[in-house]
This record gives structure tokens, sequence and C-alpha cells, in this order.
């Protein structure tokens, strides 16, 4: 029999049939730096632990050991672990109490109800081995604290009571983690429709089972409607629409949003379908001044926070910019190369390298103008040039994802990655860093590099991808500006 692990539990809920196969022909997957922040979140909350003793991290030696101290009377155990009607569930820590014992869960997020699902697990599990699990506690990360010289645990941490949640919770999680049991030992693998938990159309995101679920997706499938949710595709299947082409847009019963519908006439039609009032209008919010400037940030975010940061606060850590005026030409980079914050160096380049007027072209304004406004706050004595770029900035994305231009070959996603080549032909295999969280890691890696040759590698590396990003934007609006003239 396999034994249900806390991991595999919450796997099933996501995907049953993702489940099975990590217990029954899994693909091994690397660290990711995620992860590996947890383990240093864990370090951290151990420290508030100080005379709890730990029990080994093997599971027979753990589950042997865990019995061993609660039998010597030990107060507080960390790592401890147990097994029982076939699950097994490893904790962070469990403590004495007045009435049993407190089960203690580390993460290194911020949010309650994410975790409340893993921590009733445990409670279960440990509750069903016979200890008397009394209260129960999430341990999280503190993002209003702001790290001075080092992190101080206390004050990083919160430390949580979700008793009531847990067992109000209790009842129904056993039967569905009973249920997760039988899924990873039944012989055959579930059958489970696939949608965005597979994360298909997005390359080194996807699952990694993908291919066993489905050798190919065409582009005729209903999953790539845009921002369609399981409702809705599990109705499209009820009424045995499996292609973009079984869809009648007059039938009643198909209730999709107008993007979802231009989406599916474009697939219909094989040809784009443009609102040229909406192009229009962002044409003439553009070009109203002489100069045209396109810019491009990339951001580090960390459980871990930097001096004077509080946690999984964005910190740019470079940016691409290109202005464009009559006989005007303006090409400028910057990078932090020191693994920490340096605002002032970033913002006096970027300060410099963008002109006191003219229109700024970003793609996703919501993330560069919340970028520009928390260094406005931080930085107060340059609000005034920041709040200037702020109001100036003009969303390229928008256009796509409002419908404006909606062509069925983007598959639902607006990424640059994927609309640059569709109207142009450049495109972004030849670069070194594939998208921004690869930037993050070759970022960190750079910053700790001691070879010079590969730490200038990797900072050219990072300065081709954020470049390319820039001039993406200019390819594709000039590409924009050519269907409007064309049909002017």
């Amino acid at each position: 029999m396999k034994i249900l692990t806390k991991s595999n539990y919450i796997t099933s809920i996501q995907c049953a049939k993702k489940a099975y196969f990590d217990k029954n022909n899994p693909i091994k997957s690397e660290l990711n730096r995620h992860i590996v922040e947890g383990f240093q979140v864990e370090e951290y909350a151990e420290t508030l632990f100080p005379n709890a003793i730990k029990a080994p991290n093997s599971q027979t030696e753990g589950l042997l050991k865990t019995q061993e101290l609660i039998s010597e009377n030990i107060d507080a155990i960390l790592q401890p672990s147990v097994q029982s009607n076939g699950m097994y569930a490893k904790a962070d820590a469990i403590c004495k109490n007045s009435d049993g014992w407190s089960l203690y869960e580390f993460k290194s997020g911020t949010k309650v109800d994410r975790y409340i699902q893993d921590i009733t697990f445990q409670f279960n599990v440990f509750k069903s081995s016979g200890i008397n699990i009394t209260q129960t506690f999430l341990i999280l990360v503190n993002k209003e604290y702001t790290k001075e010289d080092t992190i101080v645990p206390s004050e990083y941490l919160n430390i949580v009571d979700v008793t009531e949640s847990v067992l109000n919770k209790s009842g129904e999680e056993l039967s569905n983690a009973y249920n997760s049991l039988r899924v990873i030992n039944q012989f055959n693998e579930p059958e489970v429709l696939i949608h965005r938990q597979c994360n298909f159309n997005k390359p080194g995101e996807a699952c990694p089972y993908i291919s066993r679920c489905y050798t190919q997706i065409n582009d005729d499938n209903v999953l790539f409607i845009p921002r369609i949710n399981k409702k809705k595709l599990e109705r499209l299947h009820e009424l045995n629409i499996n292609t973009l082409d079984d869809i009648n847009l007059e039938d009643p019963q198909i209730e999709l949003t107008e993007i979802q519908s231009k989406y599916v006439e474009s697939f219909q039609c094989k040809e784009p379908i443009i609102d040229f009032f909406k192009l229009d209008s962002l044409i003439q919010e553009i070009e109203n001044n002489n100069i045209i400037s396109f810019l491009d940030f990339e951001t580090y975010q960390s459980a871990i926070p930097f001096k004077n940061s509080k946690p999984f606060q964005q910190h740019p850590f470079q940016f691409s910019s290109i202005s464009i005026g009559d006989n005007f030409y303006s090409n400028n980079d910057y990078i932090n190369t020191q693994f920490e914050r340096n605002d002032e160096r970033l913002l006096i380049k970027l300060i410099e390298s963008i002109p006191d007027e003219g229109n700024i072209i970003v793609w996703n304004k919501s993330t560069e103008k919340a970028i520009l406004t928390k260094l406005a706050t931080e930085n107060p004595k340059y609000s005034f040039e920041l709040d200037s770029i702020i109001n100036r900035l003009v969303d390229l994305q928008t256009i796509f994802q409002t419908g404006g231009y909606m062509d069925y070959r983007l598959k639902g996603s607006y990424s640059l990655k994927n609309v640059l080549p569709l109207l142009t032909d450049s495109s972004y295999h030849e670069l070194k860093v594939a998208n921004g969280l690869e930037a993050q890691n070759v970022w960190k890696k750079m910053t700790q590099e001691n070879d010079l040759l590969k730490k200038q590698t990797m900072i050219v590396d990072l300065l081709n991808y954020c470049s390319t990003d820039v001039t993406s934007m200019i390819a594709i609006y000039n590409a924009l500006k050519e269907i409007h003239n064309l049909e002017s």
C-alpha cells in the first residue's frame, strides 16, 4: 500500500492525476528558489523553540524517534512524524500544553487561509495516531516586518492560532484525505479535466506530466479561450463542445464574455478581430507628444527581505529604456550588481534616462506603476520626478487584453513573448534568460558569483533580456501603427 503524505494530499486537491503520477511513476523535479526560501524561513522559526529536540529527517528513524521523545516526556519536538491509517505526517513542531499538545506548521507565506488544508491534514494524522493535539498554530511571515541589520525571528514571524478553523474543517478534510489515499492506490490513473492548474500554455511552468495527459493540445481546443473558468469549461463539455469550431456563438446555452466570443470568432474566421476605434484611441494617446519612451523593469521578490525592506517587497534591480523623437534617440540600461537594495543609483540613472516630456510605453502598467509608486514613497526626494513618470505611463498590453486586437494564435496569452512573433519576425528564442522568474534567479546567482568572467556573462544575458523587452514593445507598437495607417 502506498502511503499518503501531506504533499500528496495537497497535490491531489489541485489535480488527482498529478498526485497519482507522483506516487506511481514520478518525474523528479529540482528544488526551486521558493522551496529554498521555505527552508530558510523554517530555520528562523525553529529558533522560537530553543529547548526543542529535533527528530531525524529519515522517515523510519523520525517515526521511531518521535515516539521515543514523547515517551520520555520531552516538552517540545521539532520535525516530529507519525503514521496512521495509510497516511504519514511530519509536523514542523509539537509542544506540550496544559491539556495535550500544540501542533505548529511553519510557512514562508503570509495568508492563513492558504494553509488551513495543510495543517488540518497534519492534525488529523497526529490525532488518529494517538497524540492528543488540542491546539494548532501557523507560523507565517509578517509582511509588515522591516528588516534592519539582521532578521529578528520573533518580529519577522507571526504565530496564528487556527485551532477553531482546523476543528471545523477536520471532518471534511479527513474524508478528502481518504479519497486521495484511494486515488494514489488505484490501479488506473484517474480521469481529470485538463484546465489552468496544468499551466499547459506556459512554457517552463507546465505540469511535468502534461504529455501523459495529452500528447497534443490542438489550437482548436476550448482550453485556449481567454480567462475561461472551470465551470464554463465543464458546461461546454456537457454540451459535447470540445473544439472552437463546435461553438455556435448564437446559442444561448453558451455563455461567453465579449472578449471570449471575439476569440472564438477570430479562430473560426482565421484572422484577427480588430477594434479600430480602440486602436485609434491608443495611437492618438501615444502620439500626442514629440518624444515616446519605452521602459521595462526586472524585479526581485523574496520571503527573505533585504535590509530596510519588507518580505515579498518587489525590488527593481534592473531597467532598460529607449526614447525616440524628432532627431532624438536615447538608449539606457542599468543593473545592480550587488545582492542588496540600491534605490539611489537606480533612481538617479532612471531619472537621467527618461525625458521630461512624452508618454512612456510599458507592458502591464499596473506592475510598473506599483514599482514606481513604492520607490517614490520610500525615496521622497525623487517623488516629483517619479510622479511625472507615473503620470505618463501608457500600457501597450491593454489593446490585446481588452479585445482591441484579438488573434486566436495568441491562445489567450498576452505576454510580450507571445505577441512579438505574431506581429513581427522577431522572437525571444535566442536569449539565455527566458523569463522574469529566470531573470530573478540569474540576478541572484550573478551577484554571488566570484568568477569575474562568469559574472560578466550573466550581466550581459540579463541586459539582453531586459533590453529585448523594450525593443519588442517598439516593434509591436510600430506593427500596430502600420495596421492603423492601412485602415486610415
